[in-house]
């Protein structure tokens, strides 16, 4: 008799040691589960990160293009000022001679 009941409480001590790994184990799934959703929306977060990055690459290059181009047009400009005030210095030259 007293063999049956130790015999019954070991067996009822691995049931609930059995229960026992079992919640771990579901635990530990469970967390697994949760820190890789976590990591996926990390994921997703690097990538939107990465596109905006992108768009703002992209319009850097544009502003610089863009100042680029106003450079050309001002040293164009400036040019023609240049040509435009010579023309006229050099007809004021021919007309104060004329005089």
């Amino acid at each position: 008799k007293r063999f049956e009941q130790v015999d019954k409480r070991l067996e009822q001590m691995q049931q609930d040691t059995n229960r026992r790994f079992e919640q771990v184990d579901k635990r530990l799934e469970q967390m697994q589960q949760d820190t890789n959703k976590r990591f996926e929306q990390m994921d997703k977060r690097f990538e939107q990160i990465d596109k905006r990055f992108e768009q703002i690459d992209k319009r850097f290059e544009q502003v610089h293009q863009e100042i680029l181009q106003i450079h050309r047009d001002m040293r164009q400009l400036a040019m023609w000022a240049l040509g435009i005030f010579l023309s006229v210095a050099g007809l004021s030259v021919a007309v104060f001679r004329l005089l």
